[in-house]
């Protein structure tokens, strides 16, 4: 990931440095486990600029450069996101029925990915606000790569932390009218995986053939992806024109009581 941040001096040899570190942090000499501090207080010193002095760890910049890294990650045309990521054959079985699916995700999702995936939103809603990541992010949600992102995250059974990573990035664009455009998009994308979730879950192919065509017609996520998957279904009578205000109907076995103090 560090290939992709913005700042060339910031791409210095991580393992060489962490090496030096094995009584204050975790899991150095392994790749593939998260670095973790032994004890709260080394992550309070390297914040704390008027103790650390030159170890000094800017938080804010920090999310600022994963932010950059995880959004061009997911973009990048070798490793990044792509149509049907796991080469998943047909749309007939559930995900639960796919042989070594498990298995399959690991292989086509590589670690640097997943993160991305589950976590780009947190860093854009831990930094300040700047016009270069806003169009970062303006450039994810204009093109397929937003439903390859839910694509992706559906086979790493991870959708549910979607929300999440929208929240933060739409309170990161509150107040900003010219991107008034991308603030509405990310609530298309909300009604979207609350109204298709549990079908996209259950067999992620069904995101293209399923969820999409039946979006409803002026929503955002329809107009502007239905086109581009030319051989899915299409609705011919009694389509809906726009999300209802109602999101769900919650049915109980009994009835719901109340009391009052």
């Amino acid at each position: 990931m560090r290939r992709c941040f913005p700042c060339d001096d910031d791409r210095y040899d991580v393992k060489l440095l962490m090496g030096h570190l094995g009584s204050l942090v975790s899991s150095t000499s392994d790749s593939d486990i998260p670095i973790r501090p032994l004890h709260a207080s080394f992550y309070d010193f390297l914040t704390d600029e008027l103790r650390s002095h030159d170890f000094f760890v800017d938080a804010s910049a920090a999310h600022r450069n994963l932010a950059f890294a995880s959004l061009r990650v997911m973009g990048d045309s070798k490793g990044g996101l792509r149509f049907n990521i796991c080469s998943l054959e047909n749309s007939y079985l559930p995900n639960s029925s796919v042989p070594d699916l498990e298995k399959q995700v690991e292989e086509s999702i590589p670690a640097e990915l997943s993160y991305s995936c589950r976590f780009w939103g947190t860093h854009v809603g831990s930094t300040s606000f700047e016009s270069p990541l806003a169009m970062e992010v303006e450039a994810f949600f204009d093109g397929e790569r937003l439903l390859w992102w839910l694509e992706a995250l559906a086979l790493m059974r991870s959708l549910g932390g979607s929300a999440v990573t929208l929240s933060c990035v739409a309170d990161w664009f509150l107040g900003h009218v010219e991107f008034t455009h991308v603030s509405d998009a990310i609530r298309d994308t909300l009604r979207f995986i609350r109204t298709f979730a549990p079908t996209i879950l259950r067999s992620t192919p069904h995101l293209y053939l399923s969820a999409l065509p039946f979006a409803p017609m002026q929503s955002r996520i329809f107009r502007k992806f239905a086109a581009k998957f030319p051989h899915t279904p299409r609705i011919v009578a009694g389509h809906v024109e726009n999300w209802p205000p109602m999101e769900k109907i919650i049915h109980m076995n009994a009835y719901v009581c109340s009391w009052l103090g």
